[in-house]
């Protein structure tokens, strides 16, 4: 699914404020620690790590919203956020290098195998005490029943936290919420969402 019309039309789709699960942790990651954000989008996460002190390498397929990224952190004159237009799915995550690694509304977008692929890449190469943020739909979103194809992970109940065992589980939650609407989809609609967040 491409958003480069989406993000072209609406320059702040999902807004300013950094996602939920970063404001709940922040003061447990390690200062000046290396940040992956996967799936950036626009660069709400990215951007705000940045100014945070963290050295961010975000990416994301959409080059509109990587354009858009490197032009506001110009703007902020963060020289410690770099933005690359690539498939998140394939990043080639290097051993130990990331502390910290954002897939907030990745997972769904880009198919269960690649999803669990990118896990098990995450849980290999994450060092210790590394924390990593997911937000996914889970099999009781609307668009699980409805088949939607462009919907391509969803996660059964549980299922997102066995797969990091051996992990300490910090936040876990498994919810149904009603979203207000946003740029591409601006009438009010609810997802099946899991948020976790885990440290190795």
């Amino acid at each position: 699914m491409s958003y480069n019309n989406t993000y072209q039309n609406n320059p702040n789709l999902w807004g300013n404020r950094p996602n939920n699960l970063i404001l709940m942790f922040e003061n447990d990651f390690k200062p000046n620690s290396n940040v992956l954000d996967l799936g950036c989008g626009q660069g709400r996460d990215a951007l705000y790590m940045a100014k945070k002190g963290f050295d961010v390498v975000a990416v994301d397929s959409s080059n509109t919203a990587i354009e858009q990224l490197l032009e506001k952190a110009k703007k902020e004159q963060l020289t410690n956020l770099t933005a690359k237009c690539a498939d998140a799915s394939n990043f080639n995550l290097q051993s130990d290098k990331y502390q910290i690694i954002n897939l907030y509304n990745l997972l769904q977008f880009i198919g269960k195998d690649n999803s669990i692929k990118l896990i098990n890449d995450i849980k290999n190469n994450l060092p210790p005490n590394g924390f990593v943020i997911i937000k996914a739909f889970t099999t009781s979103d609307p668009e699980y029943l409805k088949n939607n194809t462009a919907v391509r992970t969803f996660f059964e109940p549980n299922e997102l936290k066995e797969l990091f065992n051996g992990f300490k589980i910090r936040h876990y939650i498994e919810h149904v919420i009603k979203d207000a609407g946003h740029g591409n989809k601006p009438e009010p609609h609810y997802h099946g969402i899991v948020e976790l967040v885990a440290q190795k």
